[in-house]
């Protein structure tokens, strides 16, 4: 299989991976809209459905395959030693540690200015400047507690980003682990990852430890390294990836609408919310397989081939984009005032739809006119 099919494959997929995590972060999981006038979403019941399907269909999905190309990336068509290593994190260190202290500087600085010029429209950001400390400054680039917000850094999205400069930093691990084709080391983190998913907080066997250290053993960690350590065991061991997804190509797309379906059923006739937590666990999996099997036929039977622009500007709008969707979603709330679950609906994706447009229109003036500032915001390689 020729590599330029693969690394076609790959490129298709970044973006359209960064609109699914705007949808699932727009239509909320509970199915309750947190806007003043509809708390009680048996009112809504319509749109509580949808967004069960919207969850069903997207949630987790996006994430995973991006570590997974991480993982395959890091490691490809490299004989891995510490030459390589230092340099790895080099590039790493522009298009990961960089932009992701510049992203949280910027969510940082937005939090601020709503909590000095709007504290009555935007509370919760009064309150963090309010309460505002020199170890909240540390940990609004890690993780940040101040009542409201959890493990994340200050920009919530740029968790995956914090996790994947980890296991970076890791590699050389990871690459010992997977080398050989041993499998042990995706096995055990796989089931790591699955037994986290289900709602087992690893933290409650590890002793009493502070709060903020439990980052390191949650769910989404326990993602990283899974979907990462699978991409590298591929890439190490020179294992073709494409030809290696298409032997299960049917049944990755059998399985992954039937389990679907499957959830939707769950969810409407019986509710039973650990069966339908584990049947979403195992189709993430079958999802990564999926994905990877139809941007590849999209690409080499189809002949699409990914737009340069929004290849490019993939990172840009995931970090972007948490900054923006809540706002927009609850201004055109107040302005429209959906009084149904189809209006309610048709507000959500037209929050889309506007913080698609502010973001790839800035994107479109930072790329042509600031390379520089382009390379820092969308993390890409420094040009020699």
């Amino acid at each position: 299989m020729p590599n330029n099919l693969r690394s076609t494959s790959l490129d298709l997929l970044r973006f359209p991976l960064a609109l699914v995590i705007l949808t699932i972060h727009t239509f909320p999981s509970t199915g309750i809209v947190d806007a003043i006038g509809y708390e009680d979403h048996s009112t809504y019941t319509l749109f509580s459905h949808f967004c069960f399907i919207i969850n069903a269909f997207f949630r987790e999905q996006s994430v995973p395959i991006y570590y997974f190309i991480s993982g395959y990336v890091f490691f490809y068509n490299v004989d891995f030693c510490k030459d390589v290593y230092i340099k790895k994190l080099h590039n790493r260190l522009h298009s990961l540690l960089i932009p992701y202290l510049v992203w949280n500087a910027i969510a940082l600085a937005i939090v601020f200015l709503k909590g000095h010029f709007a504290p009555t429209v935007f509370n919760g950001a009064a309150e963090i400047v309010s309460n505002f400390t020199a170890s909240d400054f540390i940990r609004a680039f890690t993780w940040i507690d101040l009542g409201a917000v959890n493990d994340q850094p200050i920009n919530g999205v740029l968790w995956f980003v914090r996790n994947l400069i980890i296991i970076c930093l890791l590699s050389p691990a990871i690459y010992h682990m997977v080398k050989g084709k041993n499998p042990v080391a995706i096995i055990v983190f796989g089931l790591l990852w699955l037994y986290m998913f289900n709602g087992q907080p690893l933290s409650n066997y590890i002793g009493k430890i502070p709060r903020e250290v439990t980052m390191y053993f949650n769910y989404g960690l326990c993602s990283t390294f899974f979907y990462f350590t699978m991409g590298a065991f591929f890439s190490a061991n020179k294992i073709d990836m494409i030809s290696a997804f298409r032997r299960i190509n049917k049944l990755s797309i059998v399985l992954f609408f039937s389990l679907i379906l499957l959830q939707i059923m769950l969810y409407e006739f019986a509710n039973i919310q650990s069966l339908i937590t584990f049947v979403k666990s195992v189709n993430i999996i079958i999802g990564l397989f999926f994905a990877f099997n139809l941007a590849s036929y999209l690409v080499e039977f189809k002949h699409i081939t990914p737009n340069p622009f929004l290849a490019a500007g993939s990172f840009f709008f995931y970090v972007s984009h948490g900054l923006l969707i809540g706002n927009i979603l609850k201004a055109l709330i107040m302005i429209i005032k959906p009084s149904s679950s189809l209006a309610l609906i048709s507000t959500h994706f037209l929050a889309i739809i506007a913080t698609i447009t502010i973001i790839l229109s800035t994107f479109m003036v930072i790329y042509k006119y600031s390379p520089i500032l382009c390379q820092i915001l969308a993390g890409r390689k420094r040009k020699k």
